[in-house]
């Protein structure tokens, strides 16, 4: 599809999409500043923040964003995308205040539980959902993860042993000739942190279907012994305290990857992976969080990150931090500088949006 070279053109067409969601009584925020939205906390001005409260409505909006061949760009929790600094007038579309967001569908097979959430649905409240209403286990790895539902489809989402897609049947999209598609799991591509939605553009995930095997269904006190060792182990290896963009790079084990690239980054992960080893064997935990500070800032000596402004964060290195600052396109030009480093021989995960109109 093609931008508006002219903001011009693009500004008359915002102002007769605006008309148009009153008429069908779409909500919409105008100047919505981005870093109140964000979870680092950067950001620039959406012009047209675009908030429908049915499918319908979010449906009939793709459509006409198509027929009217403007760009757009649909936003979850923005737990890790990042959106330039500046004013967008490109329309965003946030599906987080659809009422009713999960129902339970009839289904005739006794052996299967079938359920349809809406994209905009956090992470967390499906999982819950799954916990508490459907006493179902398999899903409670994925507690912590702060996105929503459509972009967990993008990318896949996973954690600590449990998948986004295990229990997924299909996925109903507008895609970018303005057709409702439904297309189901072995049709996505899923792989890691990966699936065909990522090479798709200007597309609008609206409703995601589950089936859940009730030989899943365990004992809730059991399955509340699993989320509580995820909440704690998230606790001591994961960021917590500073607005951060969840995790930077798409791997199992950003250390031993970057080894790979360098001898000096190989003799980094050597000294992270010993000193790792012998405060687990004869310290207490406590030292194991001192330490790590202390690889991280090896780590930024080596990719040059001195910035003030945003950093890695102390307990990984695979997680960017924001310390005080809202300008986004700081925070962009960090992540350049590491990708310069890596040379694109590990897949970015977060999405760094900078040609917005």
């Amino acid at each position: 599809m093609r931008k508006f070279n002219l903001n011009s053109e693009l500004k008359n067409k915002i102002i007769n999409l605006k008309r148009w969601l009153t008429l069908k009584e779409i909500n919409y925020v105008e100047d919505q500043d981005l870093k109140k939205k964000s979870w680092l906390k950067c950001g620039g001005i959406a012009k047209l923040f675009i908030e429908p409260d049915n499918i319908e409505k979010a449906e009939i909006l793709g459509k006409y964003l198509v027929e009217e061949n403007i760009f757009y760009y649909p936003v979850g929790n923005l737990s890790n995308t990042l959106i330039r600094d500046g004013e967008i007038y490109s329309p965003i579309i946030n599906l987080r205040k659809i009422v009713n967001p999960i129902i339970q569908l009839n289904n005739d097979d006794s052996e299967i539980i079938s359920v349809k959430v809406s994209s905009g649905l956090t992470i967390f409240k499906f999982v819950m959902y799954v916990v508490n209403n459907l006493k179902i286990y398999g899903l409670e790895g994925m507690i912590g993860i702060p996105g929503t539902i459509g972009g967990a489809m993008i990318t896949n989402a996973s954690s600590y042993d449990s998948c986004i897609s295990d229990y997924l049947d299909k996925v109903k999209y507008v895609n970018k000739k303005g057709e409702i598609i439904s297309i189901f799991k072995d049709d996505i591509n899923f792989g890691w942190r990966s699936s065909i939605f990522q090479k798709m553009d200007n597309f609008l995930i609206t409703e995601v279907f589950f089936n859940f095997p009730k030989k899943n269904i365990k004992d809730n006190h059991e399955i509340q012994k699993r989320i509580n060792y995820v909440k704690n182990h998230r606790e001591m290896y994961q960021e917590k305290k500073l607005p951060n963009l969840g995790s930077l790079y798409a791997t199992k084990n950003l250390y031993s990857d970057l080894s790979k690239l360098s001898i000096p980054l190989f003799v980094l992960y050597l000294l992270y992976i010993s000193g790792t080893k012998f405060i687990y064997l004869f310290l207490h935990h406590k030292n194991l969080l001192r330490f790590r500070k202390f690889i991280v800032k090896l780590y930024c000596l080596y990719f040059k990150i001195y910035k003030k402004n945003f950093s890695m964060s102390d307990r990984t290195i695979n997680c960017l931090v924001n310390m005080g600052s809202d300008n986004a396109n700081e925070a962009i030009s960090i992540i350049q500088i590491l990708e310069k480093k890596i040379k694109g021989r590990i897949r970015l995960e977060n999405i760094i949006v900078r040609d917005l109109k």
